[in-house]
C-alpha cells in the first residue's frame, strides 16, 4: 500500500469528439465505429467480407474507464496473417495517421500520447495486394470511457482533514479508527467537488485482527452539500457501529440530502434496532442519501476480514453500475440512480467488536461526460 498525495490534472484534451474506428479486410466492407461522445468510445464490430483467408478482430485494454493522463492505444488482430499484409489507419479525411507492420502474432497497434490531439475519426484497414473479401465476423461491442478529471494519491496534502480517531499512517496508508471498542474516524477534503456524470472510483482496503468477529466496517462517501465548511460537523454527527461513519442520514442521522456511499461492511446490522443490512454476511454494497440502510446494490464478500490488501473499484455511467472487487465483477446494475457529485470523505467505526480499517490508493476519475 502507498500513501497519498494530492493531485489535480488539468484536462488534456478540452474538445468533445468521436472516434470511429472501420476496419476493412482486404478491400472489405466491414466496419468498427468508436464514437467518442462527451468522453465515450464505443467499439462496434459489423460483418467483414474478404476473400482471404485472414480474419480481422478488433482487441483493446482500455474496456472500461482511462483518464486523459494516459496514453490510449487501439489495437486490432488478424487471424491467420500473411507476410504481405499490414494496417493503414487514416482520419475521417482520408489522410494516413501511420501504417504498422503485423506482427508474427497477427497484432498490431496505434498509440495516441497524453496530451495528443487525435482526429474525429479514425479508420484501419488491413491490407494486402489481392482483392475483396467474403466473409463475415461476428458483432461485438466494447466500451470505453475517458475522464477529464483525476483525483488521485490523496493523504500528504495539506487540503485533508481528518475527524475522531482517523490518523495518517507511517507505514503509508490512513488508519480510519483505533482498533478498540467504540472507535470512530473519517478523513475528507473540502476543497475537491467532484461533478456529476460518470465516475470511476478505486481505492484498496485492509481489515481484520479485531476482537468478537471484527466490525463494523468502513466506506467511502461522495456527498452532495452547498457549503463544504459544514463537512466537519456532518460527519462527527454520524452515530457510531453499524452506521460505518457516514451514517448522517436516515434512519438515525437528520440529514437530508444526496449521496452515494460504497460500504465495505463486517458487521450483521439485522436487529430490530439497527435492522441496516440486507444480509448476515459481510459485503460491499452501493447506498444511498447517507442511509446505511438504503442498500441499491449489494454483494456479499467473505474473504475481506483476512487483513489482506483488497481492491475495490465502481464505475457509474448512465447505463449501468459496475462494482469490481479484486479485479472480478461482483455487482453489475444497467440504469442506475444517476450519480449527483459532492464532496469525498472516507470513513470507519467500531463497537463492541473491532478491526483495523485502512485505506490507501484512492483515485477517482471524473468529469467523463
Amino acid at each position: 500500500m502507498v500513501g497519498f498525495t494530492s493531485a489535480n490534472h488539468a484536462s488534456l484534451m478540452n474538445r468533445t469528439c468521436s472516434i470511429s474506428l472501420l476496419l476493412l479486410n482486404a478491400g472489405c466492407v466491414g466496419y468498427n465505429e468508436m464514437p467518442v461522445d462527451f468522453g465515450v468510445i464505443e467499439f462496434s464490430e459489423s460483418s467483414t467480407h474478404n476473400t482471404c483467408d485472414s480474419n480481422l478482430q478488433l482487441m483493446s485494454d482500455q474496456e472500461h474507464f482511462v483518464s486523459m493522463d494516459v496514453p490510449l492505444e487501439f489495437s486490432v488482430q488478424v487471424q491467420n496473417p500473411r507476410d504481405d499484409q499490414w494496417i493503414e489507419w487514416r482520419d475521417d479525411s482520408g489522410n494516413i495517421i501511420a501504417d504498422t507492420p503485423l506482427l508474427k502474432d497477427g497484432s498490431a497497434v496505434l498509440n495516441f500520447s497524453p496530451g495528443q490531439e487525435y482526429p474525429d475519426t479514425v479508420y484501419a484497414s488491413l491490407e494486402d495486394p489481392s482483392g475483396d473479401c467474403i466473409d463475415t465476423v461476428e458483432q461485438v461491442k466494447q466500451h470505453v470511457t475517458v475522464c477529464k478529471g483525476v483525483l488521485d494519491n490523496l493523504g500528504s496534502s495539506d487540503d485533508w482533514m481528518f475527524v475522531g480517531d482517523a490518523y495518517w499512517s507511517d507505514f503509508g496508508w490512513v488508519e480510519l479508527n483505533h482498533n478498540m471498542q467504540a472507535s470512530q474516524g473519517a478523513v475528507f477534503n473540502p476543497m475537491v467537488h467532484i461533478p456529476n456524470g460518470s465516475i470511476s472510483i478505486r481505492f484498496t482496503i485492509q481489515t481484520g485482527n479485531g476482537l468478537h468477529s471484527g466490525a463494523d466496517g468502513l466506506a467511502l462517501t461522495i456527498i452532495d452539500v452547498e457549503d463544504p465548511s459544514r463537512l466537519k460537523d456532518l460527519i462527527q454527527s454520524a452515530p457510531p457501529g453499524g452506521g460505518l461513519g457516514y451514517g448522517v442520514g436516515a434512519p438515525d442521522g437528520s440529514w437530508n440530502g444526496e449521496a452515494l456511499t460504497v460500504e465495505i461492511d463486517t458487521w450483521a446490522n439485522i436487529e430490530e434496532y439497527e435492522a441496516y443490512d440486507p444480509t448476515e454476511e459481510n459485503h460491499i454494497a452501493i447506498t444511498r442519501n447517507a442511509d446505511p440502510s438504503n442498500h441499491e446494490v449489494w454483494s456479499s464478500i467473505p474473504n475481506v476480514e483476512d487483513f489482506q490488501p483488497h481492491d475495490v473499484q465502481v464505475d457509474i455511467t448512465a447505463e449501468s453500475l459496475r462494482v469490481m472487487y479484486d479485479g472480478e465483477e461482483v455487482v453489475y446494475q444497467q440504469n442506475p440512480t444517476p450519480f449527483m457529485g459532492g464532496y469525498v470523505f472516507l470513513s470507519g467505526s467500531t463497537g463492541w467488536a473491532t478491526n483495523y480499517h485502512r485505506v490507501s490508493d484512492l483515485e477517482i476519475l471524473h468529469s467523463c461526460l
